[in-house]
């Protein structure tokens, strides 16, 4: 409002009579009103109508359950309702009751001299709660008396804080450096690392507390040097520690079936590579226990914040570690460090191959090998090769070295007649859970006695997310016309009839293709190779299935492929993403030997 240069509002809740409302209470201390202020008024029809919170929906509220009330508190200025008016006989009590009234001041001392000659007095006035520098009072006088003045001075300012200060060796920091002035100063040296600051409102003196959290900082930060350039009346900077940083350090100790490991380093490596073969690393202490035999580890590549690592254990042994595992139990008693824990969780693999294990005992017969209701026969002392291209070729359907039939013994044929020895079926390029029934033949004479080795055998995993796949419908316009719904899964032609179906279009073409997007990432190609391998410095996790599931598409410098298994690995392979047609079968790198390139799944 351009009558009105200052004001100060305080607002309180009201409850009274039954409404639930806010009390506005408006002080007018600038310096172009300070006189005798009009009561103000208010047009309610040109508002926006008033809305409350009725069974928690914002409702409109309308007469007569709404209202503005306005009164006049103190008139101010020279109105005969203040009590500090006529200066010839007030006293000091006075002149401080009207002060008290005023929120921008706080409690304040008022002493008053003696009458001069002319019946004028100096009041003095002390400001006991507003600490800070205030502004000058301004004196304004009525027309009483010809020649009548009022001055005003500051016998002592109030104490201000200003100035600058240093943290360690940062650049200098204004006294009232704001959070992010504080930030960029502390980020600037090196081992500060990220920083989050939140800055406190002003004192009275203009002083400030900056908290500071260090996010990156590993373990217990010693206390900030700090060197003071500050300018006030006992100025001074305090620094405090509201919580201490937490680094690990110290050894830990895993058990399995009983057998404890020898002591690990809190930041052990994870593989006899990276620690050179000196027995420091995890993999190392979990193959030396008797009861383990080859493990795969991998370690987080950043600790986190304050020192701890993560590591992935795969056990790899089919016959010592086979089927459901316990769990590895952790023992953190020699950890040092607040609050350290050895936590312990199941993986969770997103593919595994199926491991089917049993033992044949026959003399004569057939044995069935049973998948999805049918049932395939074979004779009892068929050739391990023999039973394999039984399974790829006739009972699954799948190409050759999709399924391997293989045993640890020198035994060569499905069943023997005494002594027989574990047979070892792997569905390398046959996914999920199989359930193969392995039983005596149908024949009259078979004899065949099959006996499942449970623990060894492993539950095939293939978690193909459904979430994951595309559906529903979408339409596309033109020129303010839309097709149908059409499903996610339209071909072209699709397309193009629902397009054809709209008035502003007569004809039209339409292709469609998969659509792609890119993976984290990049690898390694070389022409004609079954295999892509990550790149240097690149983070892969092939083995995790980041790429995609067998059976997944995947597209290269322009042309797709599916992704394969390879004849070894339990799961995918660690190290190589091998290369299927759109068929899945085997084929080599299209394109020409390249680094750093990459890889985009099918966005299905």
């Amino acid at each position: 409002m351009p009558n009105i240069d200052k004001v100060f509002v305080a607002r309180e809740q009201y409850t009274a009579d039954g409404f639930n409302g806010f009390v506005y209470r408006v002080f007018f201390h600038g310096n172009g009103v300070y006189g005798d202020v009009n009561q103000l008024t208010y047009t309610y029809n040109q508002c926006t109508v008033f809305q409350t919170q009725v069974n928690n929906i914002l409702t409109a509220v309308s007469a007569p359950d709404t209202r503005v009330v306005i009164s006049m508190t103190d008139p101010g200025g020279f109105n005969v309702g203040n009590k500090f008016v006529k200066a010839a006989t007030a006293t000091a009590a006075q002149l401080a009751e009207d002060l008290d009234q005023l929120p921008v001041f706080g409690d304040v001392l008022v002493s008053q001299s003696l009458v001069d000659e002319q019946g004028g007095y100096i009041w003095t006035v002390v400001f006991k709660d507003s600490e800070g520098d205030l502004p000058q009072f301004i004196c304004a006088v009525d027309s009483f008396a010809t020649g009548t003045g009022c001055e005003t001075d500051t016998l002592t300012d109030g104490n201000a804080l200003s100035g600058s200060f240093i943290i360690e060796a940062s650049a200098s920091i204004p006294f009232n450096a704001d959070a992010a002035t504080m930030k960029a100063a502390l980020e600037a040296m090196s081992w500060v690392g990220t920083v989050q600051v939140q800055q406190s409102a002003p004192s009275p003196q203009y002083g400030y507390t900056w908290t500071i959290t260090f996010l990156d900082y590993r373990g217990d930060m010693p206390t900030l040097l700090v060197t003071s350039s500050l300018v006030g009346t006992g100025s001074q900077i305090t620094v405090r520690e509201v919580r201490k940083g937490n680094a690990l350090g110290g050894t830990f100790m895993l058990a399995y079936l009983k057998s404890v490991t020898a002591p690990i380093e809190w930041d052990a490596h994870a593989t006899a590579a990276d620690s050179n073969s000196d027995g420091s690393s995890l993999q190392e202490k979990l193959e030396a226990l008797d009861v383990v035999g080859q493990v795969n580890v991998q370690r987080s590549a950043n600790p986190d914040q304050e020192g701890g690592y993560v590591w992935l254990v795969t056990f790899l042994d089919n016959v010592l570690n086979s089927g459901d595992l316990p769990l590895l139990q952790g023992n953190a008693s020699t950890l040092s460090g607040e609050a350290t824990v050895v936590d312990v969780q199941a993986g969770i693999t997103n593919f595994r191959k199926e491991v089917v294990v049993f033992s044949c005992q026959a003399t004569v017969g057939n044995v069935g090998f049973t998948y999805g209701g049918v049932t395939k026969e074979i004779t009892f002392n068929a050739a391990l090769s023999d039973v394999e291209a039984l399974l790829s070729v006739v009972l699954f359907g799948v190409e050759a070295e999709s399924i391997s039939v293989t045993t640890n013994s020198a035994q060569t044929l499905l069943c023997v007649a005494a002594n027989a020895k574990d047979i070892k079926i792997v569905f390398n390029r046959v996914y999920g859970d199989i359930q193969l029934g392995v039983a005596q033949g149908t024949t009259i004479t078979s004899d065949a006695t099959i006996t499942p080795n449970t623990a060894a055998s492993i539950d095939g995993v293939y978690y193909d997310n459904p979430a994951l796949v595309m559906s529903g419908t979408f339409q596309v316009g033109y020129q303010g016309q839309y097709t149908r719904p059409l499903n996610a899964e339209s071909t072209a032609d699709q397309l193009r009839y629902a397009l054809e179906d709209l008035g502003a279009i007569r004809t039209v073409g339409a292709t469609r293709d998969q659509s792609y997007r890119a993976l984290p990432g990049k690898i390694d190609v070389t022409e004609g190779e079954i295999f892509v391998t990550c790149s240097s410095g690149e983070t892969c996790k092939f083995d995790s299935a980041s790429y995609g599931l067998p059976g997944y598409t995947i597209r290269i410098d322009g042309d797709w492929y599916t992704i394969r298994t390879d004849l070894t690995s339990p799961g995918l392979d660690n190290t190589r993403l091998y290369l299927g047609d759109l068929n899945g079968r085997e084929i080599g790198y299209l394109r020409s030997t390249d680094t750093y390139v990459t890889v985009y799944e099918w966005t299905k």
